[in-house]
């Protein structure tokens, strides 16, 4: 949904819901500390689910997602009632950074007609609300908006605007990662941790993976530690290498090469910080990182969507009194894998091709010259084609019998 028409799903999402509703039964006056007016807190929130996800089985687990569910409803609405409009969904939500990422490709966008008309116009009810309109919960001033990454198409500006000076429009698939005027580290930052977690739980579903975990068990002194639980010590084990592929060796790899462009470019006469090029170029590993979350989701949708049909009937059965035949559960996948791995294929190349444009142009943009835009350009290239063989081999690996999620 987010890749094709933005943040759509935060307009419905039941917990920004109580976020708001809170908000305007109490009307806080109170704005989140600036400092903390950034991703940092709700990408660490969101590592956390992440990592809870692999070692809790939180899709697994009824319970485990109930608790998850009612703490963040509980906190949307402690936030609702001390902060301003829905400061939980933009700052604190753990999946408020994976939506905006993704948002930035959705080939739709909410824009102003004519900057000059919103820059004349002095009241600004789309930002502050007025009669019609109660100002954007998000925090968004339109007439700058230059990206989809924080607006959740609630439409409140178009209500308020008095100029119809609004539009919902068409444009390039993928724009924001190269035509949004504003960079930020902690956006970069998650981009490449999405690759790097993708990866991750995609290389959990592979037999090679399993392998490996048991082979690094089998080398840890157990027995004169006095451990015996294999299972504690595989997700000990597990942890570790999540948070080593997602939150250091693909940032590291990105670091690296930015690094790199750094001093290619020094040897032009051009002084650029290392932040600054990270923060650049980690926009076009976004694509990457969706291709391998879109790859790895299909392979459960095909092999593991026929199973809606016994569980339906199981429930018809259960509730009610009709006979809608006995459920069948060694149902077939929908295509052969042999398809699969195909359209996975077809996916990484489309994706990747997205990944090397928003690259080009984000060089061309950034930096002066030809000489230049290639000098930073390259390193980032020769990264992004490792990180996709990496993917295509994990693809290409046979699935494991202990995969459970």
């Amino acid at each position: 949904m987010d890749i094709l028409v933005g943040r759509l799903w935060c307009l419905m999402c039941p917990i920004g819901a109580v976020n708001e509703w809170t908000s305007r039964l109490a009307q806080p006056t109170r704005k989140w500390p600036k400092p903390l007016r950034n991703l940092w807190i709700a990408n660490g929130t969101f590592i956390l689910l992440t990592w809870a996800d692999v070692q809790l089985g939180v899709v697994r687990d009824p319970r485990v997602t109930a608790g998850i569910i009612l703490l963040l409803l509980v906190s949307a609405a402690l936030t609702g009632l001390f902060f301003q409009r829905r400061t939980f969904c933009r700052y604190l939500c753990p999946i408020t950074g994976l939506i905006g990422i993704y948002s930035m490709l959705a080939p739709v966008e909410l824009r102003a007609k004519r900057c000059e008309t919103c820059h004349s116009h002095k009241e600004k009810e789309c930002f502050v609300g007025g009669p019609a309109n109660v100002g954007c919960p998000m925090f968004e001033r339109v007439w700058e908006m230059d990206s989809n990454a924080y607006c959740n198409l609630c439409f409140e500006c178009v209500k308020g605007c008095p100029q119809d000076n609004l539009v919902l429009r068409l444009r390039a698939f993928g724009a924001d990662l190269w035509a949004a005027s504003r960079r930020h580290l902690d956006e970069a930052y998650l981009a490449v941790v999405l690759v790097g977690a993708s990866l991750f739980l995609t290389g959990e579903m592979v037999q090679p993976w399993h392998d490996t975990l048991d082979a690094i068990i089998g080398r840890l002194p157990l027995q004169a530690l006095g451990i015996t639980s294999h299972k504690a010590v595989e997700a000990l084990v597990n942890s570790t290498m999540f948070l080593a592929v997602a939150l250091v060796l693909i940032p590291l790899a990105v670091l690296a090469a930015a690094a790199v462009a750094q001093r290619l470019l020094a040897w032009t006469g051009k002084t650029h910080d290392l932040s600054e090029i990270f923060t650049v170029f980690g926009y076009m590993f976004v694509p990457i990182g969706l291709s391998m979350h879109l790859a790895h989701n299909l392979h459960h949708l095909i092999d593991e969507g026929p199973g809606i049909v016994p569980v339906i009937q199981r429930t018809i059965h259960r509730f009610t009194t009709f006979s809608v035949g006995v459920p069948a559960w060694n149902v077939p996948p929908l295509l052969s894998h042999e398809v699969v791995y195909w359209m996975q294929m077809l996916l990484f190349m489309g994706f990747y091709g997205v990944s090397l444009y928003a690259g080009a142009r984000l060089a061309r943009r950034h930096f002066s010259n030809a000489e230049t835009t290639f000098r930073a350009a390259a390193p980032m290239v020769v990264v992004s084609l490792f990180i996709m063989l990496l993917n295509v081999y994990v693809l290409s690996q046979p699935m494991s019998a202990r995969h459970s999620h």
